[in-house]
Parts: C-alpha cells; structure tokens; sequence
C-alpha cells in the first residue's frame, strides 16, 4: 500500500510522546529521520522501506 506522502518529516513528531509504532514505508519521503525521533520514549518500532529518507 502507497500512501504518497512526500517531503520530509518535521521535527514536530516528537509531540506524539505516546507514539509506539511509527511505519513510513513506500512513500515519497526525503531527507534525514529528525534526531527528535530519539525523544519519543514509546516508539519501538520504526519502518521506512522504501522511502528516501536517510540517517
């Protein structure tokens, strides 16, 4: 399933303090994953296969 987002993934993410499971995968995504990911304490799973995003 392909969602079509596109752009990159705002710093603002890390709001979501409760988040647990976060899948981006098949999207039109770029740029870097924001460091603030790191603040979300919850978030235990990650996906981004298939999306342009870096590290």
């Amino acid at each position: 399933m392909r969602n079509r987002i596109n752009g990159s993934i705002p710093p603002s993410i890390a709001s979501l303090s409760e988040l647990a499971s976060l899948n981006l995968s098949n999207n039109k995504l770029k740029g870097a994953l924001p460091s603030e990911l790191a603040q979300i304490r919850n978030l235990t799973s990650l996906k981004v296969v298939d999306s342009r995003v870096s590290f």
